[in-house]
Parts: structure tokens; sequence; C-alpha cells
């Protein structure tokens, strides 16, 4: 059961909204490093959301929405207009002038056109009441009484407009908007978005100039190291004997790791990168006989997925990286159905 006491939900909220704002304030460590990817603003959002997505708080049943927008957003503009920067604005000198009697002959402009606009809709009003009462065969102020009557179901109306919390929250929207834009938090965004699920169509020349340096030298490091690599993975007591030094082989290898992550980030992402390094290998498995034939199977197939995927996002306008995994899912499976007899000699 969800907490239906608003005074609850509303310490609830605070204390999500004091957590986030507390950790987003460090300056190390790694909550530091966790609000560079993940904006503050968007775990004010989401952490709610999951409250209420787990059914701890209600938005229907409770009223702290309405208390809120309120009382708590009039209080809160009032402070941001207290911190406004008077100096700031004085140092604007003859632009400030300019600014305001623009905006006060905007508004003197203004007056007329809406006094225009209610005088035609008062005439129009009339007339329409008019003409059907005449229609009906009445007097011509029963008709003027039914255009009155329709002008006195206009408050109504206004009303339930203002009670349309949809319309209520279009200004909402474009505050946070414009709060987004100045403080950068959407490019930020779209950037924590980007290391998530890659953008394989945002690659320039610069990029894939990298990239294929960065394949190259951990191809000729990897092709090096080989038979060391094989005599750990077989036993590392034996590698040790034949005097391999096990510790920096296992340091060589997680940097070599780290360089194929960080080259693949930009491609598909934080979130798919892990999909793309173990599929391959695994769908290269069930036919290789020998270490050799499953890494040179497993670049073959990952090349494939690649292209496979980019084909799927061109002719079904889907998204480039989510595609690569899906192909390469679908070769692994693929592969999965052959005997386990079939094998390359």
């Amino acid at each position: 059961m969800p907490f239906t006491n608003d005074a609850i939900v509303f310490g609830i909220l605070m204390m999500s909204l004091g957590f986030v704002f507390f950790t987003e304030s460090k300056k190390s460590g790694f909550w530091h490093k966790f609000y560079k990817v993940v904006p503050g603003l968007l775990m004010c959002y989401f952490i709610p959301a999951i409250f209420n997505s787990f059914g701890i708080i209600s938005s229907e049943e409770s009223q702290t929405y309405y208390i809120a927008s309120r009382y708590l957003l009039p209080a809160s503009l009032v402070l941001m207009t207290l911190s406004i920067d008077l100096k700031a604005i004085y140092n604007l000198g003859y632009k400030a002038l300019i600014m305001f009697f623009t905006g006060l002959g905007m508004l003197f402009i203004g007056f007329p056109v809406a006094f225009t606009f209610g005088a035609v809709a008062v005439f129009f009003g009339l007339a329409a009441g008019i003409i059907e009462a005449f229609a009906d065969g009445e007097l011509l102020v029963d008709g003027i009484d039914n255009g009155l009557m329709m002008f006195a179901m206009m408050p109504h109306r206004i009303w339930s407009i203002m009670n349309n919390t949809i319309l209520m929250a279009i200004p909402l929207f474009i505050m946070m908007g414009l709060i987004l834009q100045k403080t950068k938090l959407a490019e930020r965004l779209l950037e924590s978005m980007g290391f998530l699920f890659g953008d394989l169509l945002a690659i320039g020349q610069h990029d894939l100039l990298w990239i294929a340096l960065a394949c190259c030298l951990v191809l000729v490091i990897l092709v090096s190291i080989w038979t060391p690599l094989l005599s750990i993975t077989v036993n590392e007591e034996l590698a040790q004997v034949e005097g391999i030094n096990v510790a920096w082989m296992r340091t060589l290898l997680m940097l070599l790791v780290a360089v194929v992550i960080a080259v693949a980030m930009k491609v598909v992402g934080v979130l798919l990168i892990t999909s793309l390094l173990i599929i391959p290998a695994a769908a290269a498995r069930r036919l290789s006989s020998s270490p050799e034939q499953m890494a040179l199977l497993a670049s073959l197939l990952g090349m494939l997925a690649v292209t496979g995927g980019l084909a799927l996002s061109w002719f079904y306008d889907t998204p480039a990286g989510p595609s690569v995994v899906v192909i390469a899912s679908t070769l692994f499976f693929l592969l999965f159905s052959f005997p386990r007899s079939f094998r390359l000699s």
C-alpha cells in the first residue's frame, strides 16, 4: 500500500531531493564521477518516478502536486526573483531601459488588439443570438438575451480551461526547458545518452582514424603476446614455471580490453559494449577447434554483425547500436542450432 499521508509523501520527496543535491555537491569520489555521466536534474525526476512505479507513493491519491503548484512554486519564484543580481542589471545601463520600454510599448500595442478582438467577439456573439431568435420567430430582445447567455457561459469555460492540468503544465515545461537550455543540462544529458547507447552514425573521419590506430595497436600487441596468454589460460602455475610474468600479462590484457571498450563506446555505448565483446566470441566457440580459429571467427562474426546492424538501421530506421547487437545475437542462436559435431577443421 502506498503512503497516502501528504506530509509523509512530501517528506520522502524532500529526502530524495536532498540526497541528490548532497551527493551532487561532492567534488571527488564515486558520486562526482556518477554525476559527470548522469545529470542531477534527471535523478530528481527519476527517483520519485521509481517510488511511484513501485507503489511507495501514489500520484493519484496524493495532493502533493496541488500543494506544490499552489504554494511551493510561487514561493520558489519569489525566492528566485530575490536572488536576481541587481548590480548586473544596473551594469546593463541603457540596454535595460531599451528592453523595458520595448516591452512597455509592446503592451500598449497589444491592448488595442486585445480590445478589438473582444469587441469582435461581443458583436458576433450578439449577432448569433439575434439570428437564432429571428429564425425561431422570437423578438429582438430575446435574441440579445440569447447572446448575453452565451457570454454568461464564458466564465465556466474559462474555469474548465484553468482546471486542465495539461494547459497548466505548459508554462512549467517552458520554464524547465529554459533552465535546461541555460544551464546546458540538456547537452550533458544527450552526451550521457550517447555514452550509454552510442551513436554509430555520428562517427566522423577523425574518429575513424583513431579507431583504426587503436585497433592496429591492439592487434599487434595481441599477436605478440598470444602464446603467453594461451599458457596462462591453460595453467597459470605452469606459465610461471616457464618464466612468464603472469601479473604483467594480466595487466596488459586488462589495458587492451580497456582500449577496446573506450573505442567501442562511441559505436555501441557502455550498455551494449559487453554484448558485442561476448556474443561473437561465444558464437565462434561453437564452431572452432582451436583458439586461433575462435579468434579469427569471432572477428569475422563481429564485422558481419556491424554490417548487418547498419543495414537494418538503414532499411528499417532502427537505432544503429542496438541493431548491431540484435544481429550478433541472431548469429549466436543461429550457430548454436548447428550440431556439436559441426566444427571447422
